[in-house]
């Protein structure tokens, strides 16, 4: 990963996402706004808002966690994303994935 250069990735990414999406009518020259290439992953803990210091929200469905509602479904859209669990990892990306879907379901 360290001997490409960023330049290098980004003509591979457009070039693989023309193959996939082509047919479809992509154009990475107008369907792609940006590229990010991570080459240092690492593990985190990604705390939400109150987790340290508590959120007051005692309304919250899960108490003093204030992005719960970053996760309402909205309309025919669920969202699902580690950022709403606090912590990414696969538990947590598997339990809030479930309940987006079962958001859609009810």
């Amino acid at each position: 990963m360290l001997d490409k250069s960023f330049e290098d990735y980004e003509i591979l990414i457009r070039q693989e996402l023309l193959d996939v999406f082509g047919d479809a009518g992509f154009d990475p020259a107008k369907d792609i706004e940006g590229i990010a290439v991570n080459r240092f992953g690492h593990a985190e803990v990604i705390c939400y808002p109150g987790f340290a210091f508590g959120s007051g929200n005692s309304d919250a469905p899960v108490p003093g966690v204030p992005t719960y509602d970053a996760g309402q479904r909205f309309g025919r859209i669920a969202f699902a994303h580690t950022d709403l669990n606090g912590f990414a990892d696969n538990q947590g990306t598997t339990r809030i994935s479930r309940r987006a879907v079962n958001d859609l379901l009810d």
